[in-house]
């Protein structure tokens, strides 16, 4: 799922984001209206949680924890298109 929609993301987060922080978007299952800057702020700290969840996986099987920080850690150029 992530290779599926990792180029669609990537051109979605370089527009222009101050156009879309104070849009209304309604999810269909939950039936509440958000903005969407609450979503985006929701996705990037549901991110920071799954690379904790690897973290601690890791320690489990005694390997070295994933790294958690985003500096340093050349996204720009992995996921440029």
């Amino acid at each position: 799922m992530s290779d599926k929609y990792r180029k669609e993301i990537a051109q979605f987060l370089t527009t222009n984001l101050v156009e879309w922080q104070e849009k209304a978007i309604l999810i269909p299952w939950d039936g509440v209206e958000y903005i969407a800057e609450e979503i985006i702020n929701h996705v990037i700290i549901h991110e920071i949680h799954h690379i904790g969840q690897f973290s601690v996986w890791a320690r489990e099987l005694g390997l070295a924890p994933v790294p958690t920080h985003f500096v340093g850690r050349k996204l720009n150029s992995i996921y440029s298109y």
